[in-house]
């Protein structure tokens, strides 16, 4: 399936979950070591497979003393998990939520394993990485199948990649293993700068109803 937005009420109303989730995102830069932080964004990716996110979390999970080309590569959750080491709990819950969404019960038992707080924010980091993902699908999309809904999403979106794209480039050259304090200042700043996105979209997407079968209301 494409992981990208093709319709205005699906993207609001995921946006409302993004706004909701950017507290947990932020405080997980504090709360999570940036190796699992870090597992969490490459599992994801490793389903939904965004150019952008491999770019930026693939260098922050190399400087957090990962393998993220075997991470992101991994074909199956055993795979993943393998390939994750110690976070490989992680990587499950994480590969699961980009396939079917939040389980509440695969985040209570990895919280039986991290605590209620660092599986929430586990959730809430999945969440991040669903938006970065879908967000730069769709932008590429637009390429290769304008529409209006892409046309208008990459307009707005646009500007924040291309600081993604300069990023990662900048990231690119900072040595593997490198000091933890870049790791956790980027995974504040993230957050904090997606958020300048995120918000006005995500209070557009509270106030837009949405039924049971996926139609405005």
């Amino acid at each position: 399936m494409p992981y990208e937005w093709t319709d205005l009420t699906t993207c609001l109303n995921d946006h409302k979950d993004f706004l909701l989730s950017l507290p947990l995102i932020t405080l997980s830069a504090l709360t999570l070591s940036p190796s699992e932080g870090e597992t969490v964004h490459l599992s994801v990716n490793s389903v939904t497979s965004c150019p952008y996110c491999t770019g930026l979390h693939g260098n922050l999970g190399r400087m957090a003393g990962l393998n993220s080309d075997a991470i992101e590569n991994a074909k199956s959750d055993s795979e993943c998990a393998s390939k994750a080491g110690e976070h490989g709990g992680i990587a499950l819950y994480a590969r699961e939520f980009a396939f079917k969404g939040y389980d509440k019960n695969g985040e209570n038992i990895l919280a039986e394993k991290m605590g209620s707080l660092k599986a929430k924010c586990v959730t809430a980091l999945c969440q991040f990485l669903k938006w970065g993902s879908y967000g730069g699908n769709t932008i590429n999309s637009t390429l290769s199948s304008p529409t209006p809904f892409n046309l208008v999403f990459t307009l707005y979106y646009g500007p924040l990649f291309v600081l993604v794209k300069v990023v990662s480039g900048i990231l690119s050259v900072m040595p593997t293993n490198g000091p933890k304090a870049i790791n956790i200042v980027m995974s504040l700043a993230l957050p904090i700068i997606a958020g300048f996105w995120i918000v006005p979209v995500g209070i557009l997407g509270v106030f837009w109803p949405v039924s049971a079968g996926g139609k405005k209301d």
